[in-house]
């Protein structure tokens, strides 16, 4: 009896131990991580799912290795560029190189991260580029103008990449530093640091070429020409020692131009003051690629971020609507850093007038709030959002890219209670995932859409 007894202690010690090994070593560690540019503070995670078995990747003969350690105590810190400071991570990387690196997204103390690789290049001249990519997950892959640091970082070209299906995004780049930027599109798949890592490989080619031209702007007779000298500073607005601006009222149109050397560009302040809230519409059509926004001058310089703005591509236009408290306010117009330009040979016309945020109501029987599913979603590229809210409050309607950016401004109103529609066109952005996100007092809610041109 006293050797059953034993056994039977030494079976139970047994199976204890299995199932305390097995319930520690599933506890995440508890890094203070950061998920800057990834986006998670907009992306709702699903529960982990199994991962889809994919074929495994062979990497080409040649390329380079991306040796980063995996998942090291402070996250990315090898390779993770902007998503981590002090923002020096970077694998340098030139025309010609084919990288080998391995991808992850995890679960971290309740919150969701992804292993984000950033491959640095310099350009001293105009190039087109191509660059393919072949990956084992479903991937993401962005071209960022980096000539300015992570402080003002931009978004040139990006596209998603199914597994194993080969990617290409390919474009023209100007003189500056750029990153290559790769990760996982796939939020909702969890592919775990190690064993179930998984690989992908990219290639970076380019070849010169000559600075692009651009379509003119048409110059209505009755429009107003900003008439600052090229290389003068009689516009500036908060980023001089003295701030200057030029002072505009509602309906006016300005002909404008602007100019960018690699280290500094041309930005124009177009002051307004309302003496009552005023929903206000921006419209600008620009030969090159343009940052148009809102400023908030309430309370003076300095400022240090736009009270909303939108990215313009050349030979296109994009509107910018915002209901404004009273007070001082800025139209800002500026190039977006991609592109080294001449001055005065680069041009611009915005409109200032007053604004009606495009809503259309469609009921008024509501008891709960609702955000469906645009449609239709892929789009290319309008697509329709509908919502709905139980009472009358202030309501924002937001465009992202992945990244966490906002990209549009839809409504930033106060709204009826029922329900509503609201158009999106997003001509003016590229194909890639978008996410939306309704927001009140009292709830906010974010859904995926995917813009296919």
């Amino acid at each position: 009896m006293k050797k059953l007894l034993i056994s039977i202690f030494i079976l139970l010690l047994t199976v204890f131990t299995s199932y305390a090994q097995v319930t520690t070593s599933d506890k995440a560690p508890k890094w203070n991580l950061s998920s800057k540019f990834d986006g998670n503070e907009i992306i709702s995670v699903n529960q982990p799912s199994d991962i889809s078995a994919f074929i495994p990747l062979t990497c080409p003969p040649g390329a380079i290795q991306e040796n980063e350690p995996c998942k090291v105590a402070a996250l990315d810190s090898v390779n993770g560029g902007c998503n981590t400071p002090p923002y020096i991570y970077y694998s340098n990387i030139n025309f010609g190189d084919t990288i080998c690196g391995t991808a992850w997204v995890d679960t971290i103390g309740g919150a969701s991260y992804r292993d984000t690789d950033w491959y640095l290049f310099q350009l001293d001249s105009y190039y087109n580029f191509e660059f393919t990519t072949v990956s084992e997950f479903n991937g993401l892959g962005f071209i960022i103008d980096m000539t300015d640091g992570c402080g003002h970082i931009t978004t040139l070209f990006n596209d998603t990449f199914s597994g194993l299906d080969t990617g290409k995004i390919s474009g023209t780049l100007s003189p500056g530093a750029y990153a290559v930027w790769m990760g996982a599109a796939d939020w909702s798949k969890f592919y775990k640091c190690g064993s179930d890592s998984l690989d992908y490989w990219f290639t970076l080619d380019g070849t010169p070429t000559s600075a692009p031209s651009f379509c003119p702007v048409d110059t209505p007779y009755f429009a107003i020409f900003e008439d600052e000298p090229c290389g003068d500073d009689s516009n500036g607005g908060c980023n001089m020692s003295t701030p200057t601006f030029d002072t505009v009222n509602v309906g006016n149109v300005i002909i404008g131009n602007a100019w960018f050397d690699g280290s500094t560009r041309d930005t124009d302040w177009y002051l307004f003051n309302f003496l009552d809230t005023t929903t206000i519409t921006l419209s600008c059509e620009s030969e090159f690629p343009t940052v148009l926004g809102f400023v908030d001058l309430r309370l003076g310089c300095p400022v240090s971020s736009f009270y909303s703005n939108t990215n313009i591509t050349p030979c296109s236009y994009s509107t910018l609507t915002e209901k404004l408290p009273p007070g001082d306010w800025v139209a800002f117009v500026a190039p977006d850093f991609s592109l080294i330009m001449d001055c005065d040979s680069n041009a611009y016309k915005l409109s200032i007038v007053l604004g009606t945020l495009p809503v259309e109501e469609l009921s008024n029987t509501v008891t709960s709030y609702n955000l469906e599913q645009n449609y239709p979603n892929p789009f290319n590229p309008v697509t329709n959002i509908k919502f709905t809210i139980p009472n009358s409050t202030n309501v924002k309607l937001s465009v992202y890219n992945i990244l966490g950016e906002r990209v549009a401004t839809l409504v930033n109103n106060y709204v009826d209670a029922g329900s509503h529609q609201v158009e999106f066109d997003a001509s003016y952005l590229s194909s890639g995932i978008y996410f939306y996100r309704l927001e009140t007092p009292d709830h906010s809610e974010i859904k995926k859409m995917i813009l296919m041109k």
